[in-house]
């Protein structure tokens, strides 16, 4: 049987964009009528990836851009209520699969007015750092009315249950990634690239929107305490040039490159002798599974979220959170392995990405969850 699915999502923008995209195009290929709503326009640092929205369109997903699932302001709610009743009818949906608590509490709404069972779930990408202490009351009061809470690594599941949402009320479900890298490279990172390799640099990716929570900051601090000068760092990011002025004041500016925004980031990610993620939190870290599949050793700060995915010593390497002196041994450690002990761990990488992270899993998992709440 076919479903009618609705997510709703405050932006599609990173690695949680990236996981909701492409689920709701492998839904539509299964044969679903999939819709998906997002906030229309941008806020600071928050916005929609053009690519995703030109995704959505070829690949036939409806999508409605409306204002605003993005900002905790009611009458903007209720106007994305208003023009979501008037796309789809919410007697014809089966499931609403909201992204953040804010379309959670507009997807409890429209399904209201049902007249019939509507499944509402919400995935919980993460906790972030902001919130004020009355809007994380009001976000656990929204999971708490839900039928389910997803969360894409069980240390939000746990964190959520010292919130107060009932452990039985929780389901983890990563995001994953299909199975096989992207073929093809870049030209510009060819380009960009190839220069610094011949040059025998060694090349560390940093790839994410540039935020206090990303903290790529500390990547600069710790290239001026790394006791070395071969090291380049390669950040990939939508917000990155306050980085330059940071890598200046440090004296390595001849040892970063800034390239901003790039919608192939992925296909960047096997030029890259590793990947450095500094993160103070994250949902799950999708960025790593991409550098798990494309056989690119990644060196991560040892917060819960990417200890579920980074063994230190077996799958990459760990370092001690927001340490810049730490950050810096384990790059040494990195670059220094033997040869056949990084192949060992770049195999172990990808071994654990294909076996619990793969796109069809996380397909498969969320129809099973579906299909059991209808």
């Amino acid at each position: 049987m076919h479903l009618s699915i609705v997510h709703l999502t405050t932006f599609l923008q990173g690695g949680a964009g990236r996981a909701i995209v492409d689920l709701a195009c492998a839904q539509r290929q299964a044969g679903h009528d999939v819709l998906v709503v997002t906030s229309g326009t941008s806020d600071g640092n928050y916005g929609n990836y053009p690519h995703y929205l030109d995704r959505l369109r070829a690949e036939a997903v409806s999508l409605l851009v409306e204002e605003s699932l993005f900002k905790r302001d009611l009458r903007l709610n209720l106007n994305v209520l208003q023009r979501l009743r008037e796309t789809r009818a919410p007697g014809t949906v089966d499931v609403v699969h909201a992204h953040a608590a804010t379309p959670a509490l507009v997807g409890r709404l429209f399904a209201g007015h049902a007249g019939r069972r509507v499944a509402v779930v919400q995935t919980q990408h993460g906790w972030g750092v902001s919130k004020t202490t009355e809007q994380a009351r009001n976000d656990v009061a929204i999971l708490q009315d839900v039928d389910r809470v997803i969360v894409t690594s069980e240390s939000t599941g746990r964190w959520l249950v010292e919130c107060g949402v009932p452990g039985a009320h929780i389901v983890a479900i990563p995001c994953g990634l299909p199975a096989e890298t992207p073929r093809g490279v870049p030209e510009d990172a060819q380009a960009c690239l190839a220069p610094l390799r011949a040059a025998g640099m060694t090349l560390v990716g940093c790839i994410g929107s540039v935020t206090a929570n990303k903290n790529q900051r500390l990547v600069i601090e710790s290239l001026a305490r790394l006791g070395r000068r071969d090291v380049i760092a390669i950040f990939i990011g939508e917000g990155g040039e306050p980085l330059m002025e940071t890598a200046r004041s440090l004296g390595v500016d001849d040892r970063i490159r800034v390239l901003g925004y790039r919608p192939d980031a992925e296909r960047w990610m096997g030029l890259f002798d590793l990947l450095v993620l500094p993160s103070l939190t994250e949902g799950q870290g999708l960025v790593v599974l991409e550098a798990f599949r494309a056989g690119t050793p990644v060196v991560a700060s040892d917060i819960a979220a990417l200890r579920q995915l980074v063994t230190d010593g077996e799958t990459g390497w760990l370092f001690e959170v927001n340490e810049a002196h730490a950050l810096a041994n384990a790059l040494t450690r990195a670059i220094d392995v033997a040869t056949d002990e990084r192949e060992r761990i770049i195999r172990a990488a990808r071994h654990k990405f294909l076996a619990d992270y793969t796109l069809d899993l996380m397909v498969a998992r969320h129809e099973t969850l579906y299909r059991e709440l209808l």
